[in-house]
């Protein structure tokens, strides 16, 4: 995706990871609708939604609206996902077990 990986610099790693798992599927003027993976990403671009839409002004001329949704179809299914990235998006939204990992040094064994 184009889009995201001229964000990188702009907004943090994990808007830019959560971007890359983001679907634009309707864009007029004053909206731009994107579909997500998780109430997690829903959350996640409506905290950066100033600075995204000011680098859309940059891009666009202009500041549509950002509209977020979660689409559940995104989902990898439980038995595709890596273990690994379970781990760590857990930790992403659970902020007792990030630290948890965080003072403790808990990790995943192979």
């Amino acid at each position: 995706m184009q889009w995201v990986s001229d964000l990188n610099g702009t907004v943090s790693r994990f808007l830019s990871l959560q971007l890359q798992k983001t679907v634009i599927t309707n864009y007029k003027e004053d909206s731009l609708e994107l579909r997500v993976d998780s109430e997690f990403g829903v959350r996640m671009i409506e905290e950066h939604d100033a600075t995204l839409r000011e680098w859309l002004k940059q891009h666009l001329g202009h500041k549509p609206k950002l509209k977020v949704q979660v689409d559940p179809s995104l989902m990898a299914p439980a038995s595709t996902r890596d273990p690994f990235e379970a781990f760590k998006e857990i930790q992403q939204k659970d902020p007792v077990v990030a630290e948890l990992v965080k003072r403790f040094g808990a990790e995943l064994k192979q």
